[in-house]
């Protein structure tokens, strides 16, 4: 029925109701066509998702890396077990100075693994295009140059970079639930 017809033959408590659910009916959809469109976007990223798209960006002391902690990733998780057992007895990142230098090497070595395991590119290379020699070189070289204390910094600044890119995550999750 049209709004010219709707006019004519309703009285004004049914023309009003006729609004009402019109009114409805078009909230509907256009809530219809908002949940479709947020659909679309969760299996973008859920489902055809990379790991440029799952990783976060941070900047390492003036090198542009994509890391992707996966919390799964057993290599991962042998690295910061070891980390751990390296970093025993030593309660502030402080004593790690005041350590011998062999414990400091291992504490180093640790936290190399750890970034292998989580880097996705380096300065736009995919880490994974690298042979294990070019990244075996590139990481004993942010050891080198940044040091024990550089590289815990790193991991601060990795740990910082995931944990916003997650509460942004998990915001944008929220407002799907409605929440």
């Amino acid at each position: 029925m049209s709004d010219t017809e709707a006019r004519k033959s309703l009285t004004v408590d049914q023309y009003e109701r006729r609004e009402k659910l019109l009114d409805l009916l078009e909230d509907a959809a256009e809530n219809k066509q908002r949940i479709e469109e947020q659909d679309r976007t969760v299996q973008q990223i859920t489902v055809s998702a990379d790991m440029d798209q799952l990783g976060t960006h941070v900047d390492l002391f003036g090198n542009d890396v994509l890391v992707h902690i996966d919390s799964g990733n057993r290599e991962f998780q042998r690295a910061a077990s070891r980390l751990e057992d390296a970093q025993e007895d030593v309660d502030d990142e402080s004593e790690v100075v005041e350590l011998p230098e062999e414990r400091r090497d291992e504490i180093a070595d640790r936290l190399q693994d750890m970034l292998d395991a989580v880097i996705v590119r380096w300065d736009g290379t995919r880490w994974t295009d690298l042979d294990d020699g070019q990244r075996d070189v590139i990481l004993d070289q942010c050891r080198e140059k940044w040091g024990v204390d550089g590289l815990m910094l790193a991991w601060v600044q990795i740990g910082k970079a995931v944990n916003e890119d997650r509460q942004d995550i998990e915001e944008l999750v929220d407002s799907f639930r409605g929440a």
